[in-house]
C-alpha cells in the first residue's frame, strides 16, 4: 500500500516577511557594507576643499582627453586647435590666455600673497575663441588683452556684450565693442527723448545716430522736440537724415556757399552784412528745397507741409524769411531762424533752428542783428 503523502497546511497566499536586521555595536562586517548602519563599516572621507575642486578642474581641462563636452566645451575646442597645430596645452601662448582669463591654477603663491590681490573670476567661456584667434588667426596677445579689458569693463557696468561665438577675429570683436560703446553713448545721449520716439527708431536711424555720435546733443534736441511729428519709422528716418545733413552742411559750409545755394528762382537774398544772410523765400517749393538741401531746418513745418506754408502766408499777403547767422556755431539754436512778417510789417512768428519761439524778437533782431 502506497504511503500517503501529507502536505503541510500552508496557505499559498501567505507572504513571509524577512526578519528585521540586527546590528551589534563593535561587530565589524567581513567586507565594506554599502549600507550605513548605526556603526558603519567604512570611514567616509571628508569633502574636498574648494581649492582641491578648482585644482582638479584645471587638471582635467589641461591634461585629460576624457572631458565632458557639454561641461568643458571651450577647453575641448582649445585643445583641438592646439592638437591640429601639433601643439600641447603647455604652449606658452595658450598658458598666457589661460592666465589672462583667470585660471586659478596659474596664479602663483607670490601673487596671491600681495596685499591688494583679488582672486579673478574665471572667464573660461572665452577660452576656445581666444585660442583660435591667437593660434589660428595669429593675433597679438597684447591686442587681445586690450580687447579683453574692454570686455571686462562692459561686464562690470552690466552693458550688452557681443556674442563671442559669432565673431570671426579680433578686429571684428573690437568693432563690435566700439559699436556697443556708441550704442551706450546713444542711449545716454537720448535719455530725454520720449520712449515712443525711441521705439520708432529703425536700424537705419540707429546707424545714422551712431555714425554721427559727435552730434548727439543736437540729435537729442531734434528727436525730443519734433520726434513725435513723424508717425512712422521711415518718416522719422528720412527726417533724421535730413537733419544730420543740415548740421553737417552748416559745419562744413561758409557764408559764400549759402549765398550761392540760396540764390534761385524760389528764393532771393535781400540782406548780406556782418556774416548774416537774410533770404526772402517766395513759395513752398523754395522752402522745401532749402530743407532738402540741408540749408533750412527740417523742424520747421513750413518746409515739410504745404498746408503749413499756406497757413503762415495768409493767402500770399505775408512774407517768409530765413535768417542765417554765421557768427554762431551749430550748437547755438539761433544760428538759423525763420520769421513770418505780416502785410502790415509786424513779426507774426519767429522760430529758432529747433522750432522754438524767440522771445523779445523785435529787440533781438534790432539790437543783436541790426535788422
Amino acid at each position: 500500500m502506497a504511503k500517503k503523502i501529507v502536505r503541510s497546511s500552508i496557505k499559498e497566499d501567505t507572504i513571509t516577511k524577512p526578519a528585521t536586521p540586527i546590528t551589534k555595536p563593535g561587530t565589524k562586517p567581513g567586507k565594506p557594507s554599502p549600507i550605513r548602519r548605526d556603526n558603519p563599516g567604512t570611514k567616509i572621507k571628508p569633502k574636498a576643499t574648494a581649492k582641491e575642486v578648482a585644482q582638479q578642474f584645471m587638471e582635467l581641462i589641461s591634461d585629460s582627453e576624457d572631458v565632458s563636452e557639454s561641461l568643458y566645451e571651450n577647453a575641448q575646442q582649445a585643445k583641438a586647435i592646439l592638437k591640429k597645430r601639433g601643439l600641447t596645452p603647455s604652449d606658452a601662448r595658450y598658458m598666457e590666455i589661460r592666465k589672462m582669463l583667470g585660471d586659478p591654477a596659474l596664479i602663483s603663491d607670490e601673487e596671491k600673497s600681495q596685499p591688494d590681490f583679488k582672486m579673478p573670476k574665471p572667464e573660461f567661456g572665452l577660452l576656445g575663441k581666444f585660442t583660435d584667434w591667437i593660434i589660428n588667426k595669429r593675433e597679438s596677445i597684447d591686442n587681445l588683452k586690450v580687447a579683453y579689458n574692454a570686455y571686462l569693463d562692459f561686464k562690470s557696468k552690466s552693458l550688452s556684450i557681443p556674442n563671442i561665438n559669432t565673431i570671426k577675429n579680433l578686429e571684428e570683436f573690437g568693432d563690435e565693442m566700439d559699436k556697443m560703446t556708441r550704442v551706450q553713448q546713444m542711449n545716454q545721449g537720448l535719455a530725454g527723448v520720449p520712449e515712443e520716439v525711441k521705439n520708432r527708431l529703425n536700424d537705419e536711424s540707429i546707424n545714422l545716430i551712431l555714425r554721427n555720435s559727435k552730434l548727439i546733443k543736437d540729435i537729442n534736441k531734434f528727436l525730443g522736440n519734433k520726434g513725435r511729428a513723424f508717425h512712422s519709422s521711415k518718416a522719422l528716418q528720412d527726417a533724421l537724415s535730413i537733419k544730420l545733413e543740415e548740421l553737417e552742411v552748416w559745419s562744413e559750409s561758409d557764408y559764400l556757399d549759402y549765398y550761392s545755394k540760396m540764390s534761385n528762382d524760389d528764393a532771393e537774398i535781400i540782406y548780406t552784412d556782418n556774416e548774416i544772410l537774410v533770404v526772402d523765400v517766395k513759395n513752398f517749393k523754395g522752402s522745401e528745397k532749402a530743407k532738402d538741401d540741408g540749408y533750412a531746418s527740417v523742424e520747421w513745418c513750413i518746409c515739410r507741409w504745404s498746408s503749413s506754408w499756406d497757413s503762415y502766408m495768409g493767402s500770399g499777403i505775408n512774407k517768409q524769411y530765413f535768417i542765417f547767422n554765421f557768427n554762431l556755431g551749430v550748437s547755438d539754436s539761433r544760428h538759423k531762424m525763420a520769421t513770418t512778417i505780416t502785410h502790415g510789417g509786424k513779426i507774426r512768428e519767429a522760430k529758432d533752428v529747433n522750432d522754438h519761439s524767440i522771445p523779445n524778437v523785435n529787440d533781438y533782431f534790432e539790437k543783436e542783428l541790426g535788422l
